[in-house]
C-alpha cells in the first residue's frame, strides 16, 4: 500500500489528498480483508513494545524542529497559553463530551478518552504547518504545541488507565 501510494503522491498531492487520507481507507480496506491470524500476531505484547517506540519518537518530532534552539520556541507566552490553559480546558470539555458519546461507560473512563481525543498532530496535515499563507509566528506556535500536547496529554494515559484499573477492581 505505501509502494503504491508512494508512487501516486505528485498526483495525489495535487488533489489535496495526503499520505493520511489514502492511508487510513487503504488500511480499513486490508484490515477488513485479512484473516484473524493477522490481528492474533499483532495482537501481542511485542508488537505494543514496538508500537510504544514508535510513537516515542514520532511524539516529539515537530518540537524537535524549533528554530534556535528555544525549548519552547520563538513566543514561549503563546506556546505556555495554549499547552498549560487551553490543552487541560479542552480536556475537561471534552469529558462530559464524551461521556454524552458513551453514557454506557464509567466517568473514570472518560480522561482517557479525552487524552486521545484532545491532542491535535500537525504531523499529518503538514500543509497547514507549512502554509505562508500563516504567519511565522503563529506556525511557530503550532509546530512547538503540536510536538509538546500529545506527549503532555498521552503521558497522563497510563496513570489515568492505572487509576481506572484501581477503580474496577476495588
Amino acid at each position: 500500500m505505501a509502494l503504491i501510494r508512494s508512487l501516486a503522491a505528485l498526483r495525489l498531492q495535487r488533489r489535496h489528498l495526503g499520505a493520511p487520507a489514502t492511508m487510513v481507507p487503504a488500511g480499513i480496506l486490508v484490515g477488513l480483508s485479512v484473516e484473524d491470524s493477522v490481528v492474533a500476531a499483532l495482537n501481542t505484547e511485542v508488537a505494543q513494545h514496538v508500537a510504544e517506540i514508535i510513537l516515542a519518537f514520532l511524539l516529539f518530532v515537530d518540537a524537535t524542529e524549533v528554530r534556535g534552539g528555544r525549548l519552547w520556541g520563538n513566543s514561549p507566552r503563546l506556546v505556555a497559553r495554549v499547552l498549560l490553559v487551553a490543552l487541560p480546558v479542552s480536556l475537561g470539555a471534552a469529558m462530559p463530551a464524551g461521556k454524552l458519546a458513551f453514557p454506557e461507560s464509567p466517568w473514570a473512563l472518560m480522561p482517557v478518552v479525552a487524552c486521545i481525543v484532545v491532542p491535535i498532530d500537525f504531523a499529518p496535515s503538514e500543509q497547514v504547518v507549512r502554509d505562508p499563507r500563516l504567519s511565522a509566528r503563529v506556525r511557530s506556535v503550532l509546530n512547538v504545541e503540536s510536538g509538546y500536547n500529545d506527549g503532555m496529554a498521552v503521558g497522563l494515559a497510563p496513570r489515568l488507565r492505572e487509576e481506572l484499573f484501581v477503580q474496577r477492581v476495588g
